[in-house]
């Protein structure tokens, strides 16, 4: 098992130690970098990615060359699709991103030197360097076996990191919100608290990437559960909106993820206690599903986008079969295999349900209760891109 593989399969351990010990009784309830020196993330070493970080210590500035494989042994198309990324100050927007679950440290300086999340940034936000600045706090996220005080102490940071974007960073630029797993619950909190309500922000947010992160609305709105004023999105080019979504390849019995009454991410989804007591969670809610086919346009089929090296793909081993690897290619990312899929509700739960669409493609290894959430944010990153792009394109032209 290669090194991504271990830090990877050690990511969806933790969340799903996480989750699984707040059931048994846990509590839950561009330009330098400048600042108050009380403020840690004035010091550029806070941050994993920003603008004014070297190249060489910044894994959202690196090579983003892209090949798109098609087709079936021995007959194979090889086409680049490489993201055209303009210079940094020629990016129109901000990203502002938060990872998700992978190991917990004491410090914002260890969290940032830890290679297991510098790999998982680059896995889930480098692609996105193709179309703004981003920023990458690091911070001291919960560990496995979280207590309330645990999130609240790892939200501290997220918002501090935000406040300081927003002070010295932002300068009234727009700014996608991106996160995955605990890293989208922080950012509901961070949209609840300092976004939704606060018009002015508001009017900056092109968008917001919430995966598996059980982003609540009330049943058959696009509001009504965690924001007010912020929707899920629902068209195509539609800008200020959340797109939200967990995986899955099978159908989903007693879910983590994608079930508003087994919500495994806020709490415990048994006694339905919560980390944060003003997400909402449970009876007359609903966990939102935002169909990317339908967002981007692009409908057809869609494969897994991530890092390839060393002449093997950095798969994790827990979540596609072992020993299925996409054919060489000479770019630093691959994109390979076709799926199909769509939002259903089974079971009661909301999820993006997916299956192989060719006979080549590997089905991915389902995880107990979590579906495929260790791939959320790579399956069909092209779509993904293109529903950043537009709701850029939407949000610029409004500014005139």
């Amino acid at each position: 098992m290669n090194h991504r593989m271990s830090t990877k399969a050690v990511a969806v351990v933790a969340t799903i130690a996480m989750s699984l010990t707040a059931w048994f009784g846990l509590p839950a309830g561009a330009g330098a970098a400048t600042g108050p020196s009380s403020d840690p993330y004035s010091d550029p070493g806070s941050w994993i990615c920003r603008p004014d970080l070297p190249a060489a210590q910044n894994p959202c500035e690196g090579d983003i060359s892209t090949t798109r494989v098609d087709g079936v042994w021995p007959f194979l198309t090889r086409t680049n699709i490489t993201p055209p990324r303009p210079a940094i100050s020629q990016r129109p927007v901000d990203c502002f991103y938060i990872y998700p679950t992978v190991a917990s440290h004491d410090t914002i300086a260890q969290e940032v030197a830890d290679q297991s999340i510098r790999d998982t940034v680059k896995w889930q936000v480098e692609q996105y360097s193709s179309l703004c600045r981003v920023f990458a706090p690091g911070y001291r996220q919960s560990p496995v076996g979280a207590n309330a005080a645990q999130v609240a102490n790892a939200y501290s940071d997220v918002l501090a990191a935000w406040n300081h974007y927003l002070t010295y960073d932002n300068q009234g630029r727009g700014v996608i919100l991106i996160g995955h797993s605990q890293g989208s619950l922080m950012l509901r909190e961070l949209i609840h608290n300092q976004i939704d309500p606060n018009s002015a922000v508001r009017s900056r947010l092109v968008g917001a990437f919430l995966f598996g992160g059980n982003v609540m609305v009330a049943p058959g709105r696009t509001t009504g559960g965690d924001f007010t004023n912020i929707p899920v999105c629902t068209a195509k080019g539609q800008y200020g909106c959340v797109v939200a979504y967990s995986t899955y390849d099978t159908d989903p019995g007693f879910e983590l993820f994608g079930n508003a009454m087994t919500d495994g991410l806020n709490g415990d989804p048994i006694f339905q206690t919560k980390f944060f007591d003003d997400l909402p969670k449970g009876a007359g809610y609903q966990v939102a599903c935002t169909d990317p086919g339908v967002l981007s346009g692009m409908t057809g089929s869609f494969g897994i986008r991530t890092p390839y090296a060393d002449g093997s793909v950095q798969w994790t081993g827990f979540t596609l079969l072992e020993g299925i690897n996409p054919p060489s290619v000479s770019t630093a990312w691959v994109d390979a295999f076709d799926y199909t899929g769509s939002c259903r509700t089974i079971n009661g739960a909301n999820v993006f349900r997916y299956q192989p669409a060719t006979w080549w493609s590997p089905t991915p290894t389902a995880l107990p209760m979590m579906g495929t959430h260790e791939i959320d944010a790579n399956l069909g990153v092209g779509r993904l891109l293109q529903i950043a792009g537009l709701q850029i394109q939407g949000w610029t032209a409004a500014q005139h």
